[in-house]
């Protein structure tokens, strides 16, 4: 699970990963549609999930066995 700090973060971020095993979820990602993408990664479906302030405290998924907090780079 992948945490970006932005929108256009997280969109680099998935365009460096594998198409097909990765999804990106943001505040903007229409509630039926995070339903589907968070019900997808807990049945590891997909192994890399990029996110932006949407998955937080509670979320549980028991597989996750790295999570990475990527801030901006340095500009």
């Amino acid at each position: 699970m992948i945490f970006a700090a932005t929108v256009e973060h997280a969109k680099e971020i998935v365009g460096l990963l594998p198409a097909e095993d990765a999804a990106l979820i943001t505040g903007d990602t229409p509630g039926a549609e995070r339903d589907v993408l968070i019900e997808d990664f807990k049945a590891q479906r997909f192994r890399y999930l990029v996110n932006v302030a949407v998955l937080t405290t509670g979320f549980d998924a028991p597989h996750v066995d790295l999570i990475a907090i990527l801030p901006l780079p340095n500009q």
